[in-house]
């Protein structure tokens, strides 16, 4: 198995295929030769062994033949060319293609989108998706639902000759399944149509609805607003004569009741400030409480530390003597020194008087 780049130097036999990138990736497109190196999976397919093909399919890759593009998801993206002997392409496509054209099981379609999704949006030599082929050829209602569940879009394009995927039922084994499917088609179209002229219909309803409205609710609310202002001065005009009529008393009665009134919404409007909630209230107190019984208990501490002071003072230092000084010896307690008669008046000495 080679890239058609390789086997071709640049020029290929499916080059006026639109299937040969389905996207912008640049990965390699790879073909065989049905006639000279036709891979395993196409070889399966064609026999219709399918258990043996699913086992295929669903099997781990060996490296070895990984390396050589041999891999299940290899060749379920080889493209499977035949050629006339002056090397004319004949016809060419993916093994896709050719499970749908021989009718393959559910399990095997399958196993194949999951290893290679961009099958179905590729076309064959005949310009032919895999959902073109599901119609013309019959495939099940699984297979059919698989297909349009991989690529939707499929629906609304054209195949071969220019037709959409449907019409190929007229000339394959289920030609109903093509008039259901034109039915819905034509059912849709007009409802989108209807839908389209109705919703156009009722949105110009809708606008012009909107714009003489929304004039009515103007003018309405301007008309409200003058009523409004004419009620509130007629209202300030009667309570001013009412006033300018009263006596001294009365008007003093008046402005009592107008204070009381400005009194009365100003404590309405004290209550109104939020309250400080009663947790935080009681929590604040009690943190005050145990502040001053702490202030309290060191006071306490140190008035008994002091009493305890003076009470038991600390023991004095012991004298140190100096024994380098010399000291005179003090009287004999049994010698008893002469006192001078005499005594003292006022600071001077005087002696008695015999």
């Amino acid at each position: 198995m080679v890239s058609l780049i390789d086997c071709c130097g640049g020029a290929t036999p499916l080059d006026n295929l639109k299937s040969n990138k389905t996207d912008e990736s640049d990965d390699v497109v790879l073909e065989c030769n049905y006639d000279k190196d036709l891979t395993l999976l196409y070889q399966m397919i064609e026999e219709q062994v399918w258990v043996t093909c699913y086992e295929f399919l669903t099997s781990e890759p060996q490296f070895g033949s990984a390396a050589k593009g041999e891999a299940p998801r290899d060749q379920a993206a080889t493209w499977v060319s035949r050629y006339e002997e002056n090397g004319k392409l004949r016809w060419s496509q993916l093994p896709l293609h050719a499970a749908i054209i021989f009718k393959a099981p559910f399990k095997v379609v399958e196993a194949m989108i999951k290893l290679y999704p961009k099958a179905l949006k590729s076309r064959d030599d005949q310009e032919m998706l895999p959902l073109h082929l599901a119609f013309r050829y019959g495939a099940s209602d699984s297979v059919l639902a698989l297909i349009l569940d991989g690529y939707p879009e499929a629906i609304g394009v054209k195949g071969h000759k220019g037709k959409l995927a449907h019409e190929f039922s007229a000339s394959g084994p289920n030609p109903r399944r093509g008039e259901i499917i034109q039915e819905y088609i034509d059912q849709m179209t007009e409802g989108a149509f209807v839908y389209e002229k109705n919703k156009e219909y009722l949105e110009k309803k809708r606008a012009k609805s909107g714009n003489s409205q929304s004039s009515d609710l103007e003018r309405l609310r301007s008309e409200l607003e003058a009523e409004r202002q004419k009620v509130l001065a007629l209202e300030k005009e009667k309570t001013e004569m009412a006033y300018a009529g009263m006596t001294g008393e009365e008007k003093k009665e008046e402005d009592t009741v107008f204070a009381n009134d400005m009194l009365e919404q100003a404590r309405v409007s004290a209550d109104n400030i939020p309250a400080v909630p009663v947790e935080e209230t009681a929590e604040l107190v009690e943190d005050k409480k145990t502040e001053d019984a702490d202030k309290e208990e060191t006071a306490q501490e140190g008035k008994e530390d002091a009493v305890e002071e003076v009470r038991d003072p600390a023991p004095e230092a012991p004298l140190e003597l100096d024994t380098t000084k010399q000291f005179v010896a003090a009287p004999s307690p049994t010698t008893t020194p002469k006192k001078k008669k005499g005594f003292k008046i006022f600071g001077r000495k005087k002696k008695s008087q015999k």
